[in-house]
């Protein structure tokens, strides 16, 4: 996470060894985080990044965040694919 110019700049990693389904998953999961950063203006650098995590989700491990949003997107995602 970080901002010059006026524009925000966030980068996403996914891990592209698993099966296509948990890849399109995994995205979807990283994409609902994006977009909760994106309702943020404020977030402009890691430590507001954190911050934000810290008020809006949980961190099960230092430094690792996570929110209810994006685990039910990633859920709704893989069972989409999976026809469930």
């Amino acid at each position: 996470m970080g901002a010059s110019a006026g524009f925000r700049y966030l980068r996403v990693q996914i891990k592209t060894f698993m099966n296509r389904y948990d890849v399109v998953a995994s995205l979807a999961h990283e994409m609902q985080h994006a977009n909760e950063i994106a309702q943020h203006p404020e977030v402009a650098c890691e430590a507001s990044l954190a911050a934000l995590y810290r008020r809006i989700g949980d961190e099960p491990e230092w430094c690792m965040f996570e929110t209810a949003e994006a685990q039910r997107a990633e859920r709704t995602v893989r069972a989409e694919i999976l026809g469930m």
